[in-house]
């Protein structure tokens, strides 16, 4: 049974079309323009919640010729539709906060706006049956992805401001870059973890678009256009740092096949941390999201008694550092 939504995204009306989760999408709109169609299916793609399939059941359209882990991120609804729905909007919101301050007008991209909410993406939930794992050459969790949509943390990691890579100045520790990857340096992102702030857990997002190319086949004749894609690949690291020189390899996110890398470290004490970006690519455009969580007890219960004897609870999961 086909599937027909209406989204009004930034980039106008798009109308997605698909299969049955059985088999592959496929994309139109309303007026043939490539470019906001391969937008659609980057809308889409995002809000897809069904799990990885084995990996020979994958039909190339979903792949691009790879195997590329999927989906990107989930949302605690029942079906695609109602998730596009909820991730779409929180996207809207994430590009209209952007749109209204100068300052972040570079998270309007789509390589921001992934990493934004993919970085501010959960991965402790409840419901998550054998937890959330990842490896560096796996960089999502199969089943849920990057984590749970948490708008709230990805609107504190926009408001963090953007920070420029550099290897003598300081970004901070919760932020984002909307930059250019060389294939002839690596971009540094330098950080400090200050005294008291102990036990924190730490996220980054990479994410970039897939280079692709539409060829003419039927030049005056007719419309017929035969696509081929190359996925650049860049790489993401976070190390231990002394001043502004590189220490020990903490985590990595190497995939050769994906266009999304992610690293996730807990348990980090007080010091100095760089997060590195290399690609084998020069001048291709990334996002990149990051966040430090200093955890708190899973429920706080304050009893406040006032004169009328009303007593209020504070549940706090967690806070942004």
């Amino acid at each position: 049974m086909a599937r027909l939504d209406l989204e009004d995204t930034p980039l106008g009306p798009l109308v997605f079309a698909s299969e049955t989760h059985d088999g592959a999408p496929e994309f139109r709109h309303q007026e043939g323009d490539w470019e906001r169609m391969a937008a659609a299916k980057a809308f889409f793609d995002l809000a897809e919640l069904v799990a990885k399939p084995p990996t020979d059941q994958l039909p190339e359209e979903w792949t691009m010729g790879t195997i590329r882990t999927k989906p990107d991120i989930v949302v605690p609804t029942s079906t695609t539709s109602w998730a596009t729905a909820t991730v779409s909007s929180a996207a809207g919101l994430i590009i209209g906060v952007a749109r209204a301050t100068p300052a972040l007008t570079d998270a309007q991209t789509s390589e921001m706006v992934k990493a934004l909410l993919m970085a501010g993406a959960t991965k402790t939930e409840s419901e998550f049956s054998g937890g959330w794992t990842h490896s560096s050459t796996q960089p999502l969790d199969a089943v849920y992805g990057a984590g749970e949509l948490n708008v709230e943390n990805s609107y504190d990691i926009l408001t963090a401001g953007e920070y420029n890579a550099s290897s003598s100045a300081l970004a901070g520790k919760t932020g984002w870059d909307f930059g250019t990857a060389s294939a002839s340096s690596t971009n540094y992102f330098f950080f400090d973890l200050t005294s008291g702030e102990t036990n924190v857990s730490f996220t980054a997002v990479l994410t970039w678009n897939s280079q692709v190319t539409a060829t003419d086949t039927q030049p005056g004749s007719g419309v017929s256009y035969n696509f081929t894609s190359i996925v650049p690949n860049l790489d993401l690291r976070l190390y231990n740092a002394s001043g502004f020189t590189i220490g020990s390899l903490l985590e990595s996110s190497v995939s050769s096949v994906d266009n999304t890398e992610l690293v996730y470290r807990t348990g980090m004490s007080p010091g100095r941390y760089a997060v590195a970006i290399s690609s084998d690519t020069s001048g291709i455009d990334y996002g990149l999201a990051w966040v430090s969580m200093v955890p708190e007890p899973g429920t706080i219960s304050l009893l406040l008694i006032g004169a009328l004897g009303i007593g209020f609870q504070s549940l706090r999961r967690g806070r942004r550092s």
